[in-house]
């Protein structure tokens, strides 16, 4: 009996991770930025086109804190589309 009950909870465990890779793949498969594996620049992509231009926003504002200004200087960042699949 208790090898049924841990087949069973092998299985469940199998399909919610099948369940979970089909998520990413279609994720993947449905964005713009990213490449067939999930990636953007060497990087994991999150799937969120406005994503970069807020971290380098936070960047910006970080540096500033640092240098003890409140002035911020406009994030230098460059959307590199390398790698994209057609």
């Amino acid at each position: 009996m208790a090898k049924d009950e841990a087949r069973k909870a092998a299985e469940a465990a199998s399909e919610t991770h099948k369940e979970a890779h089909r998520r990413r793949m279609a994720e993947i498969r449905q964005c713009a930025l990213c490449d067939t594996y999930g990636y953007l620049n060497g990087r994991l992509c999150y799937h969120d086109p406005s994503a970069e231009e807020r971290t380098a926003r936070g960047v910006a504002k970080a540096r500033a804190a640092l240098r003890g200004t409140t002035q911020q200087e406009e994030p230098a960042y460059q959307n590199n589309n390398e790698g994209r699949r057609p």
